[in-house]
């Protein structure tokens, strides 16, 4: 087999953009809640955040301490500081948090990884942040 072959060959196998298989990642039954403004994460998908808010900095550093886990769902109203659970969608993704980077006023930058689509079935704590039961979705 010559080397343009072997290219194509291993070319046809890989799919691109997605270095990992994420099916076998065991995402937890509950999982710290944070609330995103105006954007969202697909599973599979790496994304850049800053995170400010203070609840949204607890959610982050309980994740880094753990297994990196945590649920991300969409606010109603971005505008919203604070927002309630009735203020966050119920349809989110569960990811993992990849890389950190802290800023000196106090804020983060994170790149996380998409893994499932989930929904919120039941808040658990909303002190110092939100977390939720979830429910895994499967993919159509």
């Amino acid at each position: 087999m010559s080397q343009n072959e072997e290219q194509q060959t291993s070319a046809k196998d890989r799919v691109f953009g997605f270095e990992e298989d994420l099916s076998g990642v065991h995402v937890p039954e509950e999982l710290p809640v944070l609330p995103l403004r105006g954007v969202v994460v697909f599973p599979s998908a790496i994304v850049p955040l800053l995170i400010s808010r203070g609840a949204s900095l607890k959610v982050v550093e309980h994740a880094l301490a753990g297994d990196r886990m945590l649920a991300m769902v969409a606010q109603k109203r971005p505008e919203d500081e604070e927002p309630t659970p009735d203020g966050l969608f119920a349809l989110g993704t569960a990811g993992r948090i990849l890389k950190m980077l802290k800023y000196p006023d106090a804020s983060v930058r994170i790149l996380v990884q998409g893994l499932r689509r989930i929904e919120l079935t039941q808040f658990v704590r909303s002190e110092p942040f939100f977390t939720a039961r979830i429910r895994q979705l499967s993919d159509v």
